[in-house]
């Protein structure tokens, strides 16, 4: 199997995993102590699920992965953070252009970060992929085929009147959807473990 292919279909599964949790999560009831403490459970498995993942998509292995996990978190945080300024300084209700302009400078800035906290400084250096445009041209047309299609896809809705067809459009939507996130995440992490390794 390939690497691509393997890194596809795993990070599927654990994307699958994650969201299926977080949407329980979104379900379970606060009117009782154990519904707060099932909830608060489910929560921390949904953000560690949610940071393995993006560690096994730069890591050689399952465990690597395992082990790389507090410097992602920790990259991870720094990103939290810098997300949650943006929303304080800027109204996603009048200046939504500029938060989507400045969260994908973001996202882009901070991926040769991630690669290097999940795959290690030894594999992959962030210095690298920061200095180089080919780098920045590869994310932007990433951004706009593996995000921005998919969310296309999510929010069309064809005009359809029965209740049938409206609920296989939804299926088939978020599934082509879902394949192509996670293929092109997939895509992106092997290339940039091959282009940029050390």
């Amino acid at each position: 199997m390939s690497r691509l292919l393997q890194k596809g279909l795993i990070t599927g599964l654990l994307l699958a995993v994650t969201l299926g949790l977080f949407y329980a999560w979104l379900s379970i009831p606060e009117s009782e102590v154990w519904h707060l403490v099932l909830s608060g459970l489910v929560a921390v498995i949904v953000i560690l699920l949610a940071v393995y993942w993006q560690a096994w998509l730069f890591a050689d292995t399952a465990l690597a992965a395992l082990r790389r996990v507090p410097h992602v978190v920790f990259a991870d945080g720094i990103v939290a953070l810098a997300v949650a300024m943006l929303f304080w300084r800027l109204d996603p209700a009048k200046q939504w252009l500029w938060l989507v302009l400045a969260g994908a400078v973001i996202l882009a800035a901070w991926l040769p970060w991630l690669a290097q906290a999940a795959a290690g400084p030894a594999a992959v250096r962030a210095t690298q992929l920061w200095k180089s445009p080919r780098y920045w041209a590869l994310v932007g047309g990433w951004m706009v085929l593996g995000i921005g299609l998919p969310a296309l896809l999510i929010w069309w809705v064809p005009p359809v009147s029965s209740l049938a067809a409206q609920t296989v459009s939804a299926a088939v939507r978020f599934l082509v959807a879902g394949v192509v996130f996670t293929g092109s995440v997939a895509w992106l992490s092997v290339w940039l473990r091959q282009a940029y390794a050390r």
